[in-house]
């Protein structure tokens, strides 16, 4: 067998061996990302200090949240923007500050998620957040 002959065989050869391993090999994908997770924190006062209230709220329906499948919905028709909430405009709130400082870290459909806001009081929060929080 000539060396040209022989270069011919070995490159047919790995060429066959490298599209069946590759036609074997399962697809490489980046890592599987989870439902979508948010930390949600309501805290007494304008600055986040001792945590009244801490939830996880684990998309479409998971988490220690009291109503996941509310709060998630609400949080899809936000497009994950929290300061377009819906809430529930037609409460009625008392005009006593008692500020809360609403917060929520994690992801949103594998975006990032930071966001914080204080409200005058609860009632306020809940009127532009609810059922989020």
């Amino acid at each position: 067998m000539t060396t040209t002959a022989m270069r011919h065989l070995l490159t047919t050869a790995c060429l066959t061996l490298a599209a069946t391993g590759l036609a074997a090999a399962p697809a490489i994908h980046g890592p599987k990302l989870s439902a979508s997770s948010l930390l949600l924190t309501v805290s007494e006062g304008e600055a986040p200090g001792r945590a009244a209230q801490q939830v996880t709220l684990d998309c479409p329906s998971g988490g220690t949240h009291a109503h996941p499948g509310a709060a998630c919905r609400a949080v899809a028709a936000a497009g994950g923007d929290l300061d377009h909430l819906a809430g529930s405009p037609e409460t009625v709130c008392p005009m006593i500050y008692a500020p809360v400082t609403a917060s929520a870290e994690g992801a949103w459909r594998g975006r990032k998620i930071s966001w914080k806001k204080t409200f005058s009081n609860g009632c306020a929060l809940h009127a532009a957040a609810a059922p989020v929080f």
